[in-house]
């Protein structure tokens, strides 16, 4: 299989990013991906990325895969340089965007200085593990 993709990079991150809304791509297995995010065999990232089409109100969907081939939630470093190659490839035209990904809905901005300000969803539940102690999962 055959795929075109760009690589991107947010502050000490790399990811390979792959136009799904161009290019039909199926499911990724977990091998190949790790394949692909293999510094020394592979493409070299910390994560694939695959843009696709969204079901509901956002611009595109985001699935993202860390570098073991398993799927994340979201990387706000990944998320940044995704909507990025969103604009360069013109899958969306304006500098405010919405996007989902595994956990939800995102929202980001293109700024006049060309960086991506990006809005996360709320993670999971913060429990109380005790006085003084919390517990989160940050995706």
């Amino acid at each position: 299989m055959r795929m075109n993709f760009s690589k991107y990079h947010g502050t000490g991150n790399d990811f390979v990013l792959i136009n799904g809304l161009e290019q039909e791509i199926p499911e990724l297995a977990p091998a190949l991906v790790a394949r692909i995010c293999d510094r020394h065999l592979g493409v070299g990232a910390d994560g694939l990325i695959i843009l696709r089409p969204d079901a509901g109100m956002a611009d595109f969907r985001m699935d993202y895969y860390n570098s073991d081939g398993q799927i994340g939630s979201l990387c706000g470093n990944g998320g940044r340089s995704a909507v990025q190659f969103a604009f360069d490839q013109q899958i969306i035209i304006e500098k405010n965007t919405r996007f989902t990904a595994f956990d939800g809905l995102h929202s980001a901005q293109i700024r006049e200085d060309g960086l991506v300000n990006l809005k996360m969803a709320p993670s999971g539940n913060i429990q109380s593990l005790g006085e003084n102690t919390w517990f989160t999962d940050t995706g």
